[in-house]
């Protein structure tokens, strides 16, 4: 796969003369980097796109993820997608360091992201929602939380999803009340006008539902 993802000297432009990304490493956070870092680590995710995402973009879209006899079937190339980008440190790479991180900011992170995207949206989104469902926990879950979960999910021997998406846009929204539900596939114990599960998939490594109780704040990992 040769073809260009994103502009090169278009992101070097956008990074270094509109965000001025190099001044960050005057902060202690990212002392540790320069702009060589921030282009070695760009560069992998360049390369990384189009052979590991690009390579089975238009073939996900024609076979698409199957229940069968209890078990997903999908395409083999998605998980060696999703291995290879947890191998090589994109959904711990704006963590601490003490996580297995790479304490990246967020601007590279994006730029990153960026090729995934333009590779193959769908595959993308599995680490993608990983990284968002362990932010979670980052932010709200008690200590046995984020020691039981983060290691796993930030390596990729977990991955993550959402249960509950985007409920002030749901139509007739009326009122957000957890409710015992029978468990299905994983555990979940929510039950609302407006659910969404994504990214269950046996065929990847053990997902976690994770959701928030808007009254309390407190974290459900399920």
């Amino acid at each position: 796969m040769t073809d260009t993802l994103i502009d090169r000297r278009d992101l070097a432009f956008q990074l270094y003369e509109v965000l001025d990304t190099e001044s960050l490493i005057g902060r202690d956070r990212f002392n540790e980097h320069n702009r060589d870092t921030f282009d070695a680590v760009i560069e992998t995710a360049d390369k990384m796109a189009r052979e590991k995402f690009a390579n089975h973009n238009s073939a996900a879209d024609k076979d698409e993820p199957k229940f069968v006899n209890g078990q997903v079937e999908m395409l083999p190339e998605v998980k060696e997608a999703f291995d290879a980008y947890a191998q090589a440190g994109f959904i711990a790479g704006r963590y601490d360091y003490e996580l297995g991180g790479m304490q990246l900011p967020e601007s590279v992170m994006a730029a990153c992201n960026g090729f995934f995207t333009a590779a193959n949206p769908g595959t993308a989104g599995y680490p993608f929602l990983t990284t968002a469902a362990a932010n979670l926990i980052r932010v709200f879950g008690n200590e046995s939380q984020k020691t039981s979960f983060l290691p796993n999910m930030l390596s990729g021997r977990y991955s993550g999803t959402m249960a509950l998406t985007e409920p002030h846009a749901a139509r007739r929204w009326r009122i957000f009340a957890p409710r015992p539900r029978q468990r299905m596939m994983v555990t979940t114990s929510l039950k609302a006008q407006k659910y969404t599960s994504r990214a269950v998939n046996r065929a990847l490594p053990k997902t976690l539902f994770t959701w928030c109780s808007p009254k309390s704040k407190a974290l459900r990992p399920g």
